[in-house]
């Protein structure tokens, strides 16, 4: 039976079911336990807001109150950025000490490659999540064009690379290390 997938905001979409299901997010545990962090401290920020929502509530008319709108907001984004942290706590896949050893490219790997067209040599950092693409050593996730197309590839492979302008880049894998 073919299924046409589609991507959105980290899960995939397919068509014939009409079911969506979560993509595993593959991460290093030190990703995941910062992850962690930021979930609990978004959740302590709960008790908080709901004092501020019962302050602004003692103001008098709901209908007016420019403090109560604000605090209902921040209420919303609160819930909403849990929501997404706890979503992606639950996909997480917290990648092994083997998979991180095999030679591969992987999440939790500097990777050191040749541009074949200009020769340069690039590092790039592997993560989980939260890319950084201006860290002394950009970090480039694994759903990027780029970690994509490096994942699995070993050194002396070369992963060819589409951009958005149809232009292919080729990347050779000079060295792949641990963070």
């Amino acid at each position: 039976m073919f299924f046409e997938k589609f991507r959105d905001s980290g899960r995939v979409f397919f068509a014939e079911s009409g079911v969506y299901m979560a993509e595993k997010i593959t991460m290093t545990q030190q990703e995941f336990e910062k992850l962690q962090e930021e979930l609990e401290a978004q959740k302590s920020r709960r008790k908080g807001i709901a004092e501020e929502i019962a302050i602004a509530r003692g103001h008098g008319d709901l209908s007016e109150n420019a403090e109560y709108d604000a605090a209902l907001n921040e209420q919303a984004e609160l819930e909403e950025n849990i929501s997404k942290l706890e979503e992606r706590v639950h996909n997480a896949h917290i990648i092994t000490e083997e998979e991180l050893s095999e030679g591969k490219v992987n999440v939790g790997h500097v990777v050191k490659v040749k541009d074949l067209s200009t020769e340069e040599e690039l590092l790039f950092e592997i993560v989980g999540q939260d890319p950084d693409p201006f860290a002394d050593i950009p970090k480039i996730t694994l759903n990027s064009s780029i970690g994509r197309n490096l994942n699995g590839k070993e050194e002396g492979e070369v992963a060819e690379i589409m951009l958005p302008d149809n232009r292919v880049l080729h990347y050779q894998i000079v060295e792949i290390r641990q963070k």
